[in-house]
C-alpha cells in the first residue's frame, strides 16, 4: 500500500522575498571580505619592502639562514623587498660609521661623570676590586684610558663570525663582537705593559707604547676575522697611581731641570766652541796673508836682483852709479847735514875734518882711502 504523498503548503511571497534578500546579502558579504583578503595579503607583501640607509649595508635571513649568493647576500643602500615577518628579518649594519670602544679596564674607579683630573684625593692606598691597572715590565702600576675606534669591513662575518652569537631574529646588532673587541683590547693592553717600562710608557715612549698595543689588536682581530678594520687607538688617560703622583712629579721636575742644565751646558759648548773656531780661522787667516805678502816680496826682491844682476853683467859701472844714487837718495834726506868730498889729489891720499854737534854722546870721525 503506497504511503500518501505529504502536501506542502505554498510559500508566501514574503518568504521568499526575505530569503533572496539574504543570499544577496550573504554575496556582497563573501564578495567583500575577499577583497579584503586580497588587500591584506597585498600590504602583508608590501611590508616587505624596506630600505637600507646611506652608509649601512643590510643582511637577510630567511628561516635564520642569509638570503643570496654571492655579492647579492649584501644588500646595498637603496630600496629592496624580503618576505615579510616572521619569514624573514632585516639586519642593518653601520658599515661607513666610525664606532668607539673604551676601556676603562685598567684606571682607578671614578665617579659617573667626572674626569681623571676632577676626582677627590686618592685614599691611601689601591683597592684591587675597584681599582683597574696594569703590570710594567719593571712591577711597577699603571693606569690608562682606552678610544678604539673601528668600521666593520665585512657585515656578514661581523654578525654571524662567532659561533658563540645569538640567532639573530630581530633588529638590533649584536653585542658579542664589540664585547670581543674590548676584550681583546684589554688583553694586548695587559700583554704589552709587560715590555714596557713605567718611565717609558709615561715618558718618552708613549706613542711606541701606544702603537705596540695597537699592532696587538690589530693582529688578533686578523686572527680572529670579525669582520672589523681598526680605524686608530688613543690613549686618552695614562698616569701612575695617585697615591705615588707627587713623588712621580717630582722625579719628573728633576728630570727637567737635569735636562736645562744639560741643554745649558751644551749650548755654552757650541758657543765656546764656535768662538774658538772663529778665531782659530782668523788667525789662520792672517797667517796665509802674511804669508802670501811675504813670499810676494820674498818674490819681488828676487825679481828685481835678478833684473839688477843682468843689467850689472851688461854695464857694471852705471849700474854701481845708479846703485848709489837710489841710496843716497833715500839715506841724504834723514841726515843732519850732508858734505860734499872731493876727489882725491894725484897722490891718492885724502882728509876730512868735521865739527861735529857737542849733543851727540859718540863723536865720529872718519879717515880712510879709495
Amino acid at each position: 500500500m503506497d504511503s500518501p504523498t505529504p502536501i506542502i503548503p505554498d510559500r508566501a511571497p514574503e518568504d521568499t522575498a526575505g530569503r533572496q534578500a539574504l543570499a544577496d546579502a550573504l554575496q556582497v558579504s563573501f564578495r567583500l571580505l575577499r577583497w579584503m583578503m586580497i588587500l591584506m595579503v597585498g600590504a602583508y607583501l608590501i611590508s616587505g619592502i624596506f630600505i637600507v640607509r646611506q652608509h649601512e649595508k643590510a643582511l637577510v635571513l630567511v628561516f635564520g639562514k642569509v638570503q643570496g649568493v654571492g655579492q647579492d647576500r649584501i644588500k646595498e643602500p637603496g630600496i629592496h623587498w624580503t618576505w615579510p615577518k616572521p619569514f624573514a628579518v632585516v639586519v642593518p649594519v653601520p658599515t661607513e660609521r666610525v664606532q668607539t670602544i673604551r676601556s676603562d679596564s685598567f684606571m682607578f674607579a671614578m665617579m659617573p661623570g667626572m674626569s681623571p683630573n676632577q676626582m677627590p684625593p686618592p685614599p691611601l692606598t689601591l683597592n684591587p676590586a675597584e681599582d683597574g691597572y696594569s703590570v710594567t715590565a719593571d712591577a711597577n702600576l699603571l693606569h690608562t684610558l682606552w678610544a678604539l675606534r673601528y668600521t666593520i669591513e665585512d657585515p656578514e662575518a661581523f654578525v654571524f663570525g662567532l659561533a658563540d652569537l645569538p640567532v639573530l631574529l630581530r633588529d638590533e646588532l649584536p653585542t658579542g663582537v664589540p664585547l670581543l673587541l674590548r676584550n681583546e683590547l684589554d688583553h694586548a693592553v695587559v700583554k704589552v705593559s709587560a715590555q714596557f717600562e713605567i718611565d717609558r710608557a709615561l715618558k718618552t715612549g708613549i706613542d711606541a707604547f701606544r702603537a705596540a698595543v695597537e699592532r696587538e689588536v690589530r693582529s688578533r682581530l686578523a686572527d680572529l676575522d670579525v669582520g672589523v678594520r681598526v680605524q686608530g687607538l688613543e690613549i686618552e688617560a695614562i698616569g701612575p697611581p695617585r697615591q705615588v703622583l707627587d713623588a712621580f712629579a717630582k722625579v719628573t721636575s728633576m728630570e727637567q731641570t737635569q735636562d736645562q742644565m744639560i741643554s745649558a751646558a751644551r749650548q755654552y759648548a757650541v758657543s765656546v766652541a764656535n768662538e774658538a773656531k772663529g778665531e782659530q780661522e782668523r788667525i789662520l787667516s792672517e797667517g796665509r796673508a802674511a804669508r802670501q805678502e811675504y813670499v810676494s816680496s820674498l818674490e819681488a826682491s828676487a825679481n828685481y836682483l835678478q833684473e839688477v844682476r843682468d843689467k850689472y853683467r851688461a854695464q857694471p859701472y852705471v849700474v854701481s852709479l845708479t846703485l848709489l844714487q837710489d841710496s843716497l837718495v833715500r839715506i841724504l834726506p834723514n841726515l843732519d847735514g850732508q858734505h860734499v868730498i872731493p876727489e882725491p889729489p894725484e897722490t891718492g891720499m885724502r882728509e876730512l875734518r868735521m865739527i861735529l854737534s857737542p849733543a851727540l854722546d859718540d863723536p865720529l870721525s872718519w879717515d880712510g882711502e879709495d
